[in-house]
């Protein structure tokens, strides 16, 4: 940066040549008055308002740099948050899409080349938002963050922007799996005989996330939180 002697003298002749400026300006006023100027008659040097009187502290305050305005609400942010909406997008398209080409295409045979694709979906999300947002994709990750990893980068006053595009990029993925698979679908529940709402269509709407088979929800609850 610049020396504060070095500022100092800067700001001292930027003072002195607004002195010089501002005394040809009074006196130009006042030889108008004398003249009998109709745009300055009657006008008195002491009537000239203060406030239009450069001082030595005025250009010192001109001088300094305004500080940043103090809203979360900034451009990064925006991007932040697109680039975890897409994120999250890309993980729920192409890992529950793998889910569904299982379930209702059985293009993909079992559990390893599903979680194949998932590998793929979750990599290519990372590599996409990491330099961006720091690729949370879930809500799980920014609360962890927010919690036990605050920082100038990530803190509570971002954890609900952020938490709100993963969830619009997550229900954004799903509403496009469900417009390509939808014929899909609806052959696997007449195939099976089930009907939408009853517990049978479990078996198709499993594949737009987790329905778990252990005894409770307390259980099912430790399960997500541990593997999570």
């Amino acid at each position: 940066g610049i020396p504060n002697t070095t500022k100092a003298v800067a700001q001292f002749i930027l003072y002195c040549c607004l002195v010089v400026t501002n005394t040809f300006v009074r006196s130009d006023k006042v030889e108008k008055m004398e003249s009998g100027d109709p745009y300055t008659t009657g006008v008195e040097m002491e009537e000239l308002p203060p406030e239009n009187e450069m001082t030595f502290e005025k250009v010192q305050a001109a001088a300094t740099p305004k500080q940043p305005h103090s809203s979360i609400w900034t451009m990064k942010l925006w991007y932040e948050m697109v680039a975890e909406a897409i994120g999250t997008f890309l993980i729920v398209q192409l890992g529950t899409g793998s889910v569904m080409s299982a379930i209702f295409t059985e293009s993909l045979v079992g559990l390893f080349q599903i979680a194949a694709v998932w590998i793929i979906a979750v990599t290519i999300a990372i590599a996409t938002t990491a330099s961006i947002s720091g690729a949370h994709l879930n809500p799980s990750i920014s609360l962890a963050f927010a919690l036990f990893r605050p920082s100038p980068q990530f803190g509570w006053n971002k954890f609900i922007p952020y938490v709100v595009a993963q969830f619009v990029g997550g229900v954004f993925a799903s509403a496009i799996n469900l417009a390509l698979y939808y014929s899909h679908i609806e052959e696997f529940e007449r195939k099976n005989d089930i009907v939408r709402g009853t517990i049978e269509s479990i078996a198709s709407a499993k594949a737009f996330g987790e329905y778990w088979s252990v005894p409770s929800s307390w259980h099912a609850l430790f399960c997500e939180a541990y593997g999570t």
